[in-house]
């Protein structure tokens, strides 16, 4: 049987992303083949399988193939051994594996048996399966997929997010870029600081991130989205557009306050990360808007369209971060928002920009201003 015929699939890593990777083959056992391997690989992962099951897996260096059908078929002889030791408890299971492969045939109908006797099993008691996983939509998606095509249902599915330790590492490089970023600002916020901070081997911050500049960006993408969330917790039960604003900007200054960082990391980031500062204040306005729009209904907001709405939330988010700066602020460290200041700006939104937004449109029309024309 030639080469191409022997792989199930093969892996969505096959190609090498660099020079010396290993290409990744999914052989079923009833279609064992010769094997060869391009060239710019390092080697071949040879996953041996049975009706969808795994039972046996052999690594070769480059050096070692290509190899023959016979070949193969000992390479797997050898790799399911165990596997199938511990599922054919009965008969001379051993003496059927022996090195000259010719018993391999006979043995798969015996597997074939012990599948249909486990699925039976498995019909008669409810069964939960538990999937771990972080991050990897795709493959979530794939192994849902294969647990639905399964002939027995499941009594449950639990997903667990069980963040690795490389999930960890990375998350105490962005907390201490972080915290560098509001010590020394962008300038000072070198790979070697953020390292020794962390306490992390210097050259392991390169199996996370590319460069310096991918961090700041990750950073501020990730603590835009904490802070979005953080405000929208707050304004969610609003029953007004002025107490939006109120628990808005308070909400606002109380996420500095735990994050004292974001300060400075806001107001250097158009210099040295616009990309991300763009996607940080476009998500901010998209925010805005959705929450303007859930308050509009019977206010002179009613009509407004989203491009309207969208220039209200720029000019807002415009005043809440210069109050931000002005008063929130001194220097590089956050201090207490003083209520006069808050007050202040709340009197200025309900009797100014919002003025009787929060009354219905048929109330606003007798305060409207005349055309010019026809002024006194």
């Amino acid at each position: 049987m030639a080469a191409r015929n022997v792989a199930l699939q093969e892996s969505e890593n096959g190609l090498p992303e660099r020079a010396g990777g290993w290409k990744i083959l999914h052989v079923d056992l009833s279609q064992i083949g010769a094997v060869a391997l391009e060239p710019g690989y390092q080697g071949l992962y040879l996953c041996f399988w049975h009706e969808r099951r795994p039972l046996g897996h052999h690594e070769l260096l480059a050096g070692e193939l290509p190899l023959s059908h016979a070949q193969v078929r000992d390479i797997a002889v050898r790799a399911i051994a165990r596997a199938v030791f511990r599922k054919l408890a009965d008969g001379d299971v051993p003496g059927a594996l022996d090195a000259d492969g010719c018993a391999v045939p006979g043995l798969l109908p015996r597997l074939s048996e012990a599948w249909r006797r486990e699925e039976a099993s498995f019909q008669s008691q409810n069964v939960s399966l538990v999937i771990c996983t972080r991050d990897r939509p795709d493959r979530l998606r794939r192994c849902l997929e294969s647990v639905a095509a399964l002939s027995f249902q499941a009594a449950e599915i639990i997903v667990v997010d069980n963040g690795s330790r490389r999930e960890a590492t990375r998350r105490k490089l962005l907390e201490a870029a972080g915290q560098m970023i509001g010590k020394y600002g962008f300038a000072g916020c070198t790979i070697a600081r953020v390292t020794a901070r962390a306490r992390i081997a210097h050259g392991t911050f390169y199996l996370h991130f590319q460069s310096q500049q991918e961090m700041f960006e990750e950073l501020l993408r990730e603590m835009s989205l904490r802070m979005l969330e953080h405000v929208r917790d707050a304004v969610h039960e609003c029953g007004s557009l002025v107490e939006l604003e109120r628990r808005g900007l308070e909400a606002n200054h109380d996420f500095f306050c735990r994050y004292p960082f974001m300060a400075r990391l806001t107001q250097e980031a158009e210099l040295y990360s616009p990309v991300s500062y763009t996607a940080h204040i476009d998500a901010m306005a998209n925010g805005y808007v959705r929450a303007l729009a859930r308050k509009r209904a019977g206010t002179v907001l009613e009509g407004w369209s989203h491009a309207q709405l969208e220039q209200l939330a720029v000019m807002l988010i415009g005043a809440r971060s210069q109050i931000m700066r002005r008063y929130g602020v001194a220097g590089h460290k956050v201090v207490p928002l003083s209520p006069d200041v808050i007050d202040t700006y709340i009197r200025f939104i309900s009797n100014g920009i919002l003025a009787g937004l929060d009354k219905p449109a048929a109330d606003r029309t007798e305060g409207a201003q005349a055309p010019t024309g026809e002024r006194d």
